[in-house]
């Protein structure tokens, strides 16, 4: 498993859909996830891009958890199988014992973000080198991500890739 950051919702203009990219955090290489449009507005707001003034689904999930004392300690990209990426959550419970639950990887990835755990991958993933994307400023790590993005056809991505 390789650690990654979320290195932010882009929009696929090819496809029309939101992308959650995640990123090695050397910035060597990045993980695109195709998500659907509710899913990308939600990312955005847990990573600060878009406001709303009251919890949607994610949030009130992470305050669940912290009102009942369990605790997100990390999130698991397993695999990528009919063109779905799966997750899992480990989670700490209130007994202090760890529990494993299947999730959706961009509500995986929501949560992540609002308790701030490790998100891991396994490298069977598919993954795309973009080389130096830590040391870029923002708007050239922008730029550099929507042209991988641009390059990324379904082929690439094995029989399952977005259509």
């Amino acid at each position: 498993m390789t650690e990654m950051e979320i290195s932010g919702v882009f929009h696929d203009h090819r496809r029309e859909y939101p992308v959650v990219v995640l990123q090695q955090q050397d910035g060597s290489r990045i993980m695109p996830i195709w998500i659907g449009y509710s899913e990308g507005h939600s990312l955005q707001i847990c990573l600060g891009e878009v406001a709303c003034p009251r919890p949607l689904t994610h949030e009130l999930t992470a305050r669940v958890c912290e009102a009942m004392g369990v605790e997100l300690v990390r999130v698991l990209i397993i695999e990528f199988k009919d063109r779905t990426y799966h997750a899992r959550l480990v989670i700490r419970g209130a007994d202090d014992q760890l529990v494993t639950i299947d999730a959706r990887a961009s509500d995986a990835i929501a949560l992540a973000a609002r308790s701030g755990c490790p998100i891991l991958a396994d490298e069977s993933i598919p993954q795309f080198e973009v080389g130096g994307l830590a040391a870029m400023k923002s708007e050239e790590r922008e730029r550099a991500i929507t042209d991988v993005l641009k390059r990324i056809h379904p082929r690439d991505l094995g029989s399952f890739g977005p259509r």
